[in-house]
């Protein structure tokens, strides 16, 4: 089993009491940790630990930014302790990859939140670095840490024919809608020159074929864990926000970037809001359907919204 410890630490100005207080914390819930666990230590750190990994080469590489501070030497301490490794220092990167902080004025960045494994699951980490490209709206850079483990395989049945699920929400949008009309009805006009006397089961596969290919070029299939609610107006402003984040990480004056920054903050608001609006719509219209379905006595497609609801509620809690 994994086990993963997520944390925050004290600031580098902190008291030292502070500090002991809180690596002697981490350090009872690591060792109360199983044996045959594997231990995962991940969060903001605050703690710089160098390029110099010279009497450290088992805990850290070669490949850390900036000078150690004193938190860093504790964190070095508390890896010996525990024969753990720093993941961020084993891998180069250019530092852009690798700072995981950078200070409101733009012109400061570290390498801050830390990632830590077993060094007896070292080989298991196959890369950590910052994506830049996730647009978190904070001054701290998402760190990714790729593990690769070997499970205990278990066999599953496949589907033969699995089911391909068309992205059905984009019919709300008018256009869009009228478009798949559009396409359909094209596509139907040439089965209309189709024999009469052909084999039923046959028409049954071009009508079958006809959607298919509709759905597949004006709808597109369905991504994966995609919120239902949001609209593609909403979609159209989180893609403006990501380029934005894109030009800011890729712009060399400090001015424009804070120029840049401010505009993001606004584009985020408005993600949000609008994200907002677009359940609060999402959840009024299945109220509305659940209750027309209650009325006419259509049991399935009201457990069918019930379930959507609860679904989605388990989601947000997990």
């Amino acid at each position: 089993m994994a086990r993963k410890l997520v944390e925050w630490t004290v600031f580098v100005d902190a008291e030292d009491e502070v500090k002991d207080t809180f690596y002697e914390q981490l350090q009872t819930v690591v060792k109360n940790v199983h044996k045959h666990d594997i231990v995962i230590v991940t969060g903001d750190m605050n703690a710089k630990v160098g390029a110099n990994n010279k009497g450290n080469e088992r805990i850290m590489g070669k490949h850390g930014t900036g000078i150690m501070n004193s938190n860093g030497k504790r964190l070095v301490e508390f890896c010996r302790m525990n024969d753990l490794i720093i993941t961020g220092t084993i891998f180069p990167h250019k530092d852009l990859d690798k700072n995981t902080w950078t200070s409101r004025d733009k012109r400061t960045t570290n390498q801050i939140d830390r990632t830590l494994v077993k060094c007896k699951y070292y080989s298991s980490i196959k890369n950590t670095r910052v994506m830049r490209g996730a647009h978190v709206a904070s001054d701290h850079q998402l760190v990714r840490s790729q593990v690769k483990l070997k499970l205990r395989r278990h066999l599953y049945k496949t589907k033969t024919n699995p089911r391909t699920k068309y992205d059905t929400c984009k019919l709300q949008n008018q256009t869009i809608k009228s478009k798949f009309i559009m396409g359909l009805k094209n596509k139907f006009a040439l089965l209309e020159a189709i024999p009469e006397d052909i084999d039923i089961e046959w028409k049954w596969k071009i009508f079958d074929k006809a959607f298919n290919q509709t759905a597949k070029e004006v709808l597109g299939v369905k991504k994966k864990n995609q919120k239902l609610w949001i609209g593609l107006d909403s979609w159209g402003k989180v893609e403006e926000k990501k380029h934005l984040k894109i030009k800011i990480e890729n712009a060399k004056s400090i001015r424009i970037k804070q120029q840049m920054q401010i505009e993001y903050k606004t584009k985020d608001r408005d993600v949000k809001s609008n994200i907002r609006s677009d359940k609060c719509k999402w959840v009024e219209n299945l109220g509305n359907d659940a209750e027309r379905a209650a009325k006419n006595g259509q049991m399935k497609i009201l457990y069918e919204i019930a379930k959507t609801i609860c679904n989605e509620k388990l989601h947000q809690a997990s």
